[in-house]
């Protein structure tokens, strides 16, 4: 956060506790703080979307399971759009719910085969089915692979591997 000296009226701003967006203005006296804080977000293995060198970064703690985490994707899809090319969006896991692991595995996998993003839509789009609390169904999101394109019986596969849990991680 600046101090109370700074001039440049960048803030860190929180948008229904889902996502962080850091701006450094030129005239911030404490540009260093801004990019300290950017590099405890932002890490090498996360998801994005916009280049890195956007003035604005977006860092969304996303649960694949959550309901709020659905309600907002819309939003964030539609700020990436008006603001193109000027907004970076850093997805990081916090897979709270009972499937979230299983589901954040599937993004990784999807995303080896650069299909995170559609892969996402559709377990958003689809939340209510695998989702519900009084009768989750998890088994459901390997069905969803081809709708995205992929190879159901790998992207299992690749789901599983070691590098999986690593990228998934939040703190």
């Amino acid at each position: 956060r600046c101090s109370s000296a700074c001039t440049c009226r960048a803030r860190n701003t929180a948008a229904s506790g889902q996502a962080t967006a850091l701006r450094a203005a030129p005239s911030c006296l404490n540009q260093g703080m801004v990019a300290a804080q950017a590099e405890r977000l932002v890490r090498d293995y996360s998801p994005t979307l916009g280049p890195a060198a956007a003035p604005v970064t977006i860092v969304e703690f996303l649960d694949p399971e959550c309901e709020a985490c659905r309600a907002v994707h819309p939003i964030v899809k539609q700020v990436m759009k008006d603001f193109d090319g000027r907004v970076r969006l850093v997805v990081r896991y916090m897979p709270f719910h009972q499937n979230s692991a299983l589901a954040a595995s599937l993004l990784e996998a999807a995303r080896v085969h650069g299909r995170f993003w559609e892969t996402l839509d559709t377990f958003f789009l689809r939340q209510p089915e695998w989702a519900s609390h009084h009768a989750p169904r998890p088994e459901l999101l390997y069905e969803y692979a081809v709708l995205v394109g992929l190879d159901a019986a790998r992207w299992k596969e690749e789901a599983g591997n070691a590098e999986a849990p690593r990228r998934r991680r939040a703190p």
